[in-house]
């Protein structure tokens, strides 16, 4: 299959070339063609190697956290998908590599794309969202009623913890340079 890796940490460019076709190996996993990938921060801090001491992986690496793409295969225990849905998810953490025409991803990690999305938009939202509600609801634990200062408003987490925050009744504050602020109001923000 085409995808986009790196061979060593520090590679500036990827390599674009042919790598095998990932299988199924467990019973709640479910194979992907890849539609679309995002880029996101911590891809580029990863191939540069800034977080070598933290994630450790195996050469060639394909980058990519996010994806959106049609369901090819799934194992016998996979109940929430089916063949031929449209899905998006944040890969696994332990292997990492959207930047591919197939992955093979855990079940948990991926769910059917609401219709209101478009493809860019449910390629950009599972790292994103994923952190802002990490962040709002297991870190935090927001509740109504309490104030949250939001640094970076008008950025991928940002943008969306000023909506999670308002859905959840709390009042909102943000950090953002000034053409952004009617966007960051239509959002929530107060």
């Amino acid at each position: 299959m085409k995808a986009a890796y790196i061979e060593h940490y520090g590679q500036e460019k990827l390599t674009l070339g042919q790598l095998p076709k990932p299988k199924i190996t467990s019973a709640k996993q479910v194979l992907v063609k890849v539609l679309k990938a995002s880029v996101n921060p911590v891809d580029l801090k990863i191939q540069s190697g800034k977080l070598r001491p933290l994630l450790h992986f195996s050469m060639p690496l394909i980058l990519g956290n996010d994806y959106v793409g049609i369901v090819e295969d799934i194992e016998a225990d996979v109940k929430s998908v089916e063949i031929g849905q449209l899905v998006f998810g944040r890969i696994s953490k332990k292997q990492i590599g959207t930047f591919c025409e197939y992955l093979v991803d855990e079940e948990n990690n991926l769910a059917i794309v609401p219709s209101a999305l478009t493809l860019q938009e449910a390629a950009g939202l599972p790292l994103v969202g994923l952190t802002a509600y990490q962040a709002l609801f297991e870190k935090m634990k927001a509740k109504s009623g309490q104030s949250i200062l939001i640094h970076a408003g008008a950025g991928g987490v940002g943008s969306l913890l000023i909506q999670l925050a308002k859905m959840q009744g709390l009042k909102v504050i943000t950090t953002a340079s000034q053409r952004n602020h009617a966007w960051l109001y239509s959002l929530g923000a107060d």
